[in-house]
C-alpha cells in the first residue's frame, strides 16, 4: 500500500553576500539610479536536489560608485513562488536577522551577489511538485525596489 512521504521541515537557508566583478548582462542605462538587478541563478532544476539560486545587484562603471543603505542584517528578501502564487520557500529562513541601519558602499564596475540554497521542500513539509515557480526578490532597503519575473523549471 502506498503511503506519503514523511513530512519534513526545510533546512535552513543562509543568506552570503560577496563581490564579484561587472556582469555584461546588466543594463542599467534605463535606470534613473544607475542600479541594475539581475536573476543570476538557475532556470531549471531538479526534485530532491538542493541547488543554489542567486541574483546579483550591479552598478555599470559610468555612473560612478553608489551607497545601499540597509535595515537589517538579512539585507535580500529572495523568495519562490508556485503558479497560484503561494510562496513555498524564502532565503534567510531558519535565520535570525538582527534590525540594524547599516550602508554598503558598491564600486563603480561591480556587483553584489547574494546566494542562498533550496533544498526543494516547500513551505508544507513535502518536497515541491515539478512545475514552474516564479523568483521574487527585494532589498531591506529604500534605495532599490522588488524585482520579479524570473522561473526556475523544477522537474522530475
Amino acid at each position: 500500500t502506498p503511503y506519503a512521504p514523511t513530512k519534513r521541515q526545510s533546512a535552513d537557508a543562509p543568506i552570503s553576500r560577496s563581490a564579484v566583478a561587472y556582469n555584461s548582462a546588466c543594463d542599467a542605462t534605463y535606470d534613473v539610479q544607475g542600479w541594475c538587478t539581475l536573476y543570476t541563478g538557475p532556470s531549471d532544476a531538479r526534485r530532491k536536489h538542493p541547488f543554489a539560486l542567486s541574483m546579483e545587484l550591479c552598478r555599470p562603471s559610468v555612473v560612478g560608485d553608489g551607497t545601499l543603505h540597509f535595515t537589517n542584517t538579512r539585507q535580500i528578501q529572495f523568495s519562490l513562488a508556485d503558479a497560484s502564487g503561494t510562496t513555498v520557500w524564502q532565503a534567510g529562513q531558519g535565520i535570525a536577522y538582527k534590525n540594524k541601519d547599516f550602508s554598503v558602499v558598491v564600486k563603480a564596475g561591480t556587483c553584489l551577489r547574494w546566494i542562498s540554497s533550496w533544498d526543494t521542500i516547500s513551505a508544507n513539509g513535502f518536497y515541491a511538485p515539478p512545475g514552474d515557480y516564479n523568483v521574487t526578490y527585494g532589498f531591506d532597503s529604500s534605495d532599490i525596489g522588488t524585482t520579479s519575473g524570473d522561473r526556475v523549471t523544477l522537474a522530475d
